[in-house]
């Protein structure tokens, strides 16, 4: 199965869809590159919902994406958000412990309406 990447804007959030496989290297490049293009076309601070719901595998250096796209959102003081219903990527992400780094939730909407952590502390009165 071929690896399909769309972009789309939902209100202060940039969405990243991915389907197919991230078993190889080639397709952990696409999703670089297409990172990549995310960030530079997105004015701080990146929020950013990686859409994995439709993806069948995945490999370590897919894996390595998602932490890298991490990093470059925490530098910019944004975020990143894995859709992710249970499944092979869950998995690798449980396995891995970047369950624990990387927010994962089951569906889209799901991600776009959880507030952002820093604002639930601030709302809560926590610095």
């Amino acid at each position: 199965m071929a690896l399909f990447l769309s972009t789309r804007r939902e209100g202060d959030r940039q969405v990243v869809e991915v389907r197919g496989r991230l078993g190889d290297v080639t397709a952990s490049r696409q999703l670089h590159d297409c990172l990549d293009t995310v960030f530079a076309a997105c004015p701080p601070p990146t929020r950013l919902v990686l859409d994995l719901s439709g993806v069948t595998s995945c490999n370590a250096a897919s894996l390595a994406a998602f932490i890298g796209a991490r990093n470059r959102a925490l530098a910019s003081g944004g975020e990143v958000r894995l859709v992710c219903p249970p499944g092979a990527v869950r998995r690798a992400l449980e396995t891995s412990r970047l369950a624990q780094l990387l927010p994962t939730h089951p569906t889209v909407t799901h991600a776009l309406a959880d507030r952002d952590h820093h604002e639930a502390q601030l709302a809560d009165g926590l610095p």
